[in-house]
């Protein structure tokens, strides 16, 4: 299973500074993007039956091959990148798709590099 990458703007992404996405930025692309559906945002319930946001910028992509057999690929803005979980080849070009209009790319959690299809490739 691939681990997280990340759509990023930054040198590399675990740097703290540099460009980062911001919400606008992603909801403007959302908004553009008919395959992509923004779901505003996710909650967890704490013991005391509290609710709280975890993610403002949560999006699912419908065009997702696997989507209308319940596997879902989710987006989610956090710390001014764009994070994917477990993403596989379709999702990675798809990301590749997004990196592009945000001018941005796709990055792993040790900074590698992805191409065009979706491949890692040397940083």
């Amino acid at each position: 299973m691939t681990p997280p990458l990340y759509i990023t703007r930054k040198t590399r992404r675990s740097d703290p500074a540099g460009p980062a996405i911001t919400l606008r930025e992603w909801l403007a692309y959302l908004d553009a993007d008919p395959e992509m559906h923004p779901v505003g945002f996710a909650e967890v319930e704490t013991p005391d039956g509290s609710r709280y946001p975890v993610s403002t910028g949560l999006a699912v992509w419908l065009g997702y091959s696997q989507h209308r057999h319940g596997d879902l690929a989710w987006f989610d803005l956090v710390n001014g990148h764009i994070t994917v979980s477990t993403p596989n080849p379709e999702i990675i070009r798809k990301m590749q798709r997004i990196a592009g209009a945000l001018e941005a790319r796709v990055e792993g959690e040790h900074g590698e590099r992805y191409d065009a299809d979706g491949r890692e490739v040397a940083a």
